[in-house]
């Protein structure tokens, strides 16, 4: 349905922008073509990680909200359920202060 997809599509792009700031702040802290990118996928991987072995971090695991395979069901494979709105909330607010550190970084250099 439509609304299911416009849900799920929210919240890819939502999780796409806390992806992309992290990047932007890595890349603008560190010099380098590549070492910002090495950085920037251990620091996803330790973040992954650590929400799924962390007990009281694991409703902030990312990839839960953006497909929680528990709110599926097997038998329509439509979304049913309670959305995970605390991970919702913490990865745009977290993108927006990645982001605005960048923003701050950036503005902060002389070129």
């Amino acid at each position: 349905p439509f609304g299911d997809a416009f849900i799920l599509g929210l919240r890819i792009g939502l999780g796409g922008m806390l992806f992309y700031s992290l990047g932007l702040l890595v890349s603008t802290l560190i010099p380098g073509d590549f070492t910002s990118t090495g950085i920037g996928i251990a620091l996803v991987f330790v973040i992954n990680t650590s929400t799924r072995v962390v007990e009281s971090l694991k409703q902030l695991n990312l990839q839960d909200s953006i497909a929680p395979k528990d709110m599926i069901d097997r038998s329509t494979h439509l979304i049913s359920g309670q959305l995970p709105w605390t991970g919702i909330v913490f990865s745009l607010l977290l993108s927006l202060l990645l982001s605005a550190l960048a923003w701050k970084v950036t503005s902060a250099r002389d070129f």
